[in-house]
Order: C-alpha cells, then sequence, then structure tokens
C-alpha cells in the first residue's frame, strides 16, 4: 500500500506533436485529470520535446507550457526545455522563465544535436541553473556516449553547485541497476524512476539502500508511460521488498518538493 502523503511527478510532459493521424495535443487539463485519477497532487510539466527543432518551437514550447502552469498553478509547475547549442537563446529562456515561477530546466542531448553533456556545450546552462537553484533535468542512456549516467556524474562533479537530476536510471533494462553506484560519492546528483523497467527492487529498493532515502524520486514520464505501472512498481517495493513507508515518503512527495522548491506551493 502507498503510504498518505501528497504525491509529486517530477516528470511529465503536456503539448501538442505530430501524431500518424495529425497533431495531437495532451493539455494542463487533460494531465490533471490524469493525477486526480491517479491520486497525484502535483507535476512538473515539460513540453514534449522529440519534435523540437528551431529556436522558435523551443520558444512556443516553454510558452505553451507556461500557458497551461498559469491556468493550473496549484496542481502543476513549469520546467523549461533547452537546447544549449541555441546559444544565448537558452540561457535567455532559462533567466525569463525562471523568473515566470519555472522549477527546473530540462536537456535531451539524443534528439537535439547529439551533443555531450560533459563536453562543454551545457556548460553555461549549468552554471546558470545553479546560481538560480534551478536543477537541471537531464535524459540519461547507458548505451549513449552523449548522456551515459558516467557523462552526467563528470558535468555534476565539474557543477557541484548545481543539482542535477538523472532520468531514468539510465533507461537500459539490464543495466538500471548500476546508476546507483555510479552517482554514489556525487551528491548533486538525484535519480529519477521515470521509464524504468518493471523491477521494483533494482529502481525502488537497490537506490535507497546504496544512496539513502533522500536522493530518488517518483516520476512518470507521462503519458506515454503511465504513472500508474511506476506507483505500482512502488506499491511492490514496498509490500514484497522491504522498501519502509518513510522512505517511500521521501520518494514520492518529500525530496521533489525539496529539489524543486515546492514548499511556497500547496501541494495536498
Amino acid at each position: 500500500m502507498l503510504p498518505d502523503c501528497p504525491i509529486v511527478d517530477s516528470h511529465h510532459h503536456i503539448g501538442r506533436r505530430a501524431g500518424p493521424d495529425g497533431p495531437r495535443e495532451f493539455s494542463g487539463d487533460d494531465l490533471v485529470r490524469q493525477m486526480d485519477r491517479h491520486g497525484i497532487s502535483h507535476s512538473i510539466a515539460l513540453h514534449f520535446v522529440s519534435s523540437l527543432r528551431t529556436p522558435d518551437d523551443f520558444r512556443r514550447a516553454n510558452a505553451y507550457v507556461a500557458e497551461q502552469v498559469e491556468r493550473h498553478s496549484g496542481r502543476l509547475s513549469g520546467g523549461v526545455v533547452v537546447n544549449p547549442l541555441t546559444g544565448d537563446l537558452a540561457t535567455q529562456e532559462i533567466n525569463s522563465y525562471h523568473a515566470g515561477g519555472f522549477r527546473a530546466v530540462k536537456l535531451h542531448p539524443i534528439f537535439h544535436g547529439f551533443y555531450h553533456v560533459n563536453g562543454g556545450a551545457v556548460d553555461d546552462v549549468a552554471r546558470l541553473a545553479g546560481q538560480l537553484d534551478l536543477p537541471v533535468v537531464i535524459h540519461s542512456d547507458f548505451l549513449s556516449p552523449v548522456c551515459s549516467p558516467y557523462e552526467i556524474v563528470q558535468l555534476a562533479r565539474r557543477f557541484p553547485g548545481t543539482t542535477f537530476v538523472m532520468l531514468h536510471l539510465g533507461i537500459q533494462p539490464e543495466l538500471c541497476k548500476l546508476a546507483p553506484e555510479v552517482v554514489a560519492g556525487t551528491d548533486n546528483v538525484m535519480l529519477d524512476t521515470s521509464q524504468t523497467p518493471d523491477f521494483p527492487q533494482a529502481v525502488y529498493v537497490g537506490p535507497v539502500r546504496r544512496l539513502g532515502p533522500s536522493r530518488l524520486m517518483f516520476g512518470s514520464d507521462g503519458p506515454d508511460c503511465d504513472p500508474s505501472l511506476n506507483l505500482r512498481k512502488l506499491e511492490i517495493a514496498i509490500d514484497e521488498h522491504g522498501l519502509a513507508i518513510n522512505e517511500a515518503v521521501s520518494v514520492l512527495s518529500t525530496n521533489a518538493r525539496r529539489v524543486f522548491r515546492l514548499d511556497s506551493v500547496e501541494v495536498h
């Protein structure tokens, strides 16, 4: 059984994108309805990233999220998606949306130019995010040379004043169990459970045992990944693998509220 606490989804997508039958939209209204079905109190909302190519794409995407977050300010907080290869635009968008109350910066190196996160391209973004107290949320993949967990850890070590959220525990089902050991000792890296395999022990229990309960956050990567499946995985970790209720509260709520500075938001 899940603990009785406000659940924060640390990684969810909204926006407009192309589909096989034409343009599709998953709006803030759609997200809040989904959250209500699954008992989720608050979500960090990011625009879908795969179709963003030009500077105008990023401007429109972030403006869309800002509009949706404003409509649901008690339930959603925004994250600004940037491509460091766009130079000044990336830092301008971060400054602008930080001033507007956004809570995170999202990077997806594979979709946005295949840049190495530890190759210098991200340095200005990482430095600015640290100055603004914004966590940098990064897609991770053990099989990618540009954003493997090892690359993200090297970046984090060069910017110890910035918090980095390593999404998906490296995404590869047979390798995700390695992620806690990779980030051990690099305390400014958080792990997120979004788009992880159906291994409750490896996804929830292993990271908490290796790193303590303060460095893992529940995330869904919805709507393509169903939040209820990841919540059920956490239930199994509690009921069958010994994850303590207080540890689950940290993963579901406390850590995200700290990392994304949600104490000023009424999460209930």
